[in-house]
């Protein structure tokens, strides 16, 4: 894959919202696209192309800075014929599925409300099993919706140790994961009822 090369842009943007009719705000909308736009296309492909109607719960991106994580989270809300028919792609797409109560799934161990790694944690349940592919700790969000982590199907799209931004913005000494994914990303949905978060993590 193309290294590309970005843009240092020091933003890190948070937003949290639970069926409020004013969000997407216009800058939650117009600063999605922009961080979309900073991405090759096989990385994003699988985000809505845009927000602006969207029925979202929960914006969290970091764009690419010096020597960190950066990542996409996305967090909404579909009709039943939209997750049905998302269901059934990403059941064709995914190169693994795994779920939150699995007794061994390799969490990037990365706490996205801190911008820290985390050393020891029981939210996690590492494991160094080689065949394993790593997902993002969506558990660092809380308890946004009851029995998400005990009945959420994950879907990982795809995963890849390796340099996909240019090195100034890659995580200086890796993420915590085994040294074979010092560097790397990691995309995928999960889904539980009509909620479907999406994710891009890159490091």
């Amino acid at each position: 894959m193309k290294i590309i090369s970005l843009v240092l842009i020091e933003l890190f943007f948070i937003q949290y919202n639970c069926f409020s009719q004013e969000y997407p705000d216009e800058k939650t909308v117009q600063g999605y696209k922009e961080i979309i736009s900073l991405y090759p296309e096989d990385l994003v492909s699988h985000f809505p192309k845009e927000i602006a109607h969207e029925k979202v719960l929960i914006t969290a991106f970091k764009y690419p800075k010096i020597q960190d994580l950066s990542y996409i989270h996305i967090m909404s809300i579909l009709n039943d014929k939209e997750i049905e028919t998302l269901k059934k792609d990403a059941l064709l797409e995914a190169k693994a599925i795994y779920h939150f109560t699995d007794s061994c799934l390799m969490v990037i161990p990365y706490n996205y409300e801190e911008d820290s790694i985390i050393i020891n944690t029981d939210s996690i349940r590492y494991c160094q099993n080689s065949n394993m592919l790593p997902i993002s700790n969506i558990r660092t969000w809380g308890d946004f919706v009851p029995n998400f982590y005990k009945n959420a199907t994950i879907f990982i799209f795809n995963a890849e140790k390796g340099c996909f931004l240019k090195n100034d913005y890659l995580s200086k000494s890796g993420v915590g994961l085994p040294n074979a994914w010092q560097h790397g990303y990691s995309r995928g949905i999960v889904i539980f009822k009509n909620y479907v978060l999406y994710w891009l993590d890159v490091w």
